[in-house]
This record gives structure tokens, sequence and C-alpha cells, in this order.
């Protein structure tokens, strides 16, 4: 994709530096007797900072990782300065100019925030957009400090705050069944995803976030390639990333249902959707663009209220929005829509 505009910045928890070969084997005999988690390919090292004390956690991260490489997130992939971002994060650039002509598809970004420091990516993202958008962001309590860096740096952004409840995917469908995301011909659906297990930090749900921003729309030239495609073909309903959509020849069917098989088909059985005809086909993580118009199917169900989802307990798998997230594609195909996805735009592929 060549080199993002986006810029690095630090982080409490990651290093990324160039070493010489001989500094390179030393820091990772080091690292190995001080257990800390270091990757290194080449001259570059990355150091993650995370001390776990018991063997389940270590075992749970390298879990992790198989997954990211699964995703085609390994580290081979990452580890060039050109994707550096997608470990230390995105720091702030000049904004680009927003284009002087008018948008020929009214888009929306669609953000929902939990983790509050997930933000700052987004932001970072959002800023390099140059044509006219809206935003739309939902909050699970209210914070006057980071509604003011939004609005500071958004001042058209309409900020909801709404029950903690089916994290990202309930208030989605809050803001759909409300009609709100009716003036847009395209939205962008994102969420703060950060993936934390046990009060640790994990690698995962950063990497996993920083690519889909990428991949979304801010990679050099993306988001005027899914405003094409969309605007070429009327019947597109759905695109996301290639490499989250699942399950495909690295992550298989049963990776894919990952336990959440018998309430998938519950739910879609519940919304109409015959559960012989079902084959599972969904973006993992539920970050893409939509037309509001394929999504006909699952207004207006009862998706937006509170009670049908239940208390958060950190579920892994098997509550509600899980089987939503794996429903979306086929109520849009339903509705008589295509699905298409988006390359990756990581440099140096595995």
């Amino acid at each position: 994709m060549g080199r993002s505009p986006l810029s690095v910045t630090s982080s409490a928890e990651s290093q990324i530096r160039s070493l010489s070969a001989l500094t390179g084997c030393w820091k990772v005999i080091k690292g190995l007797l001080a257990k800390p988690l270091i990757i290194k390919f080449l001259s570059l090292e990355i150091t993650i900072f995370l001390y776990m004390k018991n063997s389940a956690h270590r075992k749970a991260i390298r879990k992790e990782l198989k997954i990211l490489k699964l995703l085609y997130l390994g580290f081979e992939a990452i580890c060039d300065f050109d994707n550096a971002g997608l470990v230390l994060g995105f720091a702030e650039a000049p904004p680009r100019p927003i284009a002087h002509q008018d948008a020929k598809l009214h888009i929306g970004f669609i953000v929902h925030l939990y983790y509050f420091d997930a933000w700052d990516d987004i932001e970072a993202c959002l800023k390099q957009v140059r044509v006219p958008f809206g935003l739309l962001v939902t909050m699970t309590h209210a914070d006057n400090h980071i509604a003011k860096k939004i609005t500071d740096a958004f001042p058209f952004a309409r900020i909801t705050v709404t029950e903690n409840s089916g994290r990202d995917i309930r208030p989605f469908f809050e803001l759909l069944d409300s009609g709100k995301l009716d003036e847009f011909d395209i939205v962008c659906k994102l969420h703060g995803k950060k993936s934390l297990r046990a009060g640790r930090t994990t690698l995962l749900g950063d990497l996993w976030r920083r690519a889909c921003l990428l991949d979304l729309f801010a990679a050099d030239g993306r988001l005027l390639e899914v405003v094409s495609k969309f605007q070429a073909d009327p019947d597109l309903g759905i695109v996301g990333p290639a490499r989250l959509r699942v399950p495909n020849m690295r992550f298989e069917l049963q990776d894919a249902w990952s336990g959440n098989q018998i309430r998938t088909l519950q739910v879609a059985q519940e919304l109409g959707l015959a559960q012989e005809d079902f084959e599972l086909d969904f973006f993992a993580g539920t970050m893409f663009w939509v037309r509001p118009a394929a999504l006909t199917l699952l207004r207006q169900k009862g998706l937006s209220g509170p009670e049908s989802y239940g208390q958060e307990k950190d579920q892994i798998d098997g509550a509600l929005e899980h089987a939503l997230e794996r429903l979306f594609l086929n109520a849009a195909k339903r509705a008589g829509f295509r699905v298409g996805d988006l390359p990756m735009t990581i440099t140096r592929q595995e």
C-alpha cells in the first residue's frame, strides 16, 4: 500500500526500534530470562512488556498470537516500519484537505466506545478522511473529557450515551431502529476493540482494531475504493476486511463458530432466516461498511432493547451479541444484497 500517512506514537506497553544483529541476539536472550514477550525479525525488535505471573496467562497470550497469525496479523506481517502503527498506535498527522466537490454518497462513521483510550487511533484515522462525512458516537457512560475530545476534533459529531449491554452490537441497532442511520447511503461500523481478558493487556484487540481501520478506510486510497464500489453496484450491501471474513482457508468452520452455533441458528430462525439455508459467513470483530437498507430484516426486531442482552459478564462466547455478529451478512443476502470484501493493506504479508 506504500507508506501510510499515519505516523507512529509511543506506548507504555510496547517499544519498537532497530537493532544490530549482535545486540538483537543479546536482547532476545536477556528477554527470555526476564520473561517479557519478545518477538524479533531481522533487525527489528518488538518487546511487549507482559510480565505474566502464571502459566495460564502465558498460554492465553500464545493462543491469541496464533489467532493473529490465522487472521494474517502474525508478526511477519507487522514487523515493518511502514506498519509500526499497528503495534504502537496511530499518532495524529496533518489532516488532508476536505474535497471541494460534493460526495456522490452520503457516508457516516458509527463508533462505539467502551474503552475511551481507543479513541486516539480512530480520531487519527478519521482526520485523514478527504470527503464530507457524518459521525455518530455511542458511549456506555457520560464522560466530559472524552466528549470534548471528540467534539473538538469533529464539531459535527453526535454523541449518545447508552447502556452497557450488547457491547458494540446493541448500540448499533439502537441507532438503526431509531432511524438515525437513514440519512446515510453507507455507514462504517467501528468500535474500540481491545479484547481484554482477566484484567491484562493483550496485543490481539489493538492489532485487530488498527488493521480494521487501515483495511476499511485509513490506508492510502482505500476510502475512495470503497465509495467507488458502492457507487458502481447498487446491489452491494456490505463490505469488510477480507482477512476477517470467516470461515476461510486459515480459519476453519469450527473455529469460526467458536461455541456459538446453537445460539446463532436459534436467533437466525427467530429472525426468519431458515436454519437449513444458513451458511456461516461473517466479519470477525463486526467492523464493516454497510448500506442501512441492507439491514431491513434485522430492523425493529427487538435487537436494540437492553433487556434482550442481559448483564455484561465479559462473556467470550454464547451471548446474543456473539450470535448477531454472525448474522449481518446472511441478513443482507436474504434481503437481496451482495457481500464483498476488501484486500489486506499490510505491506509485508506472511
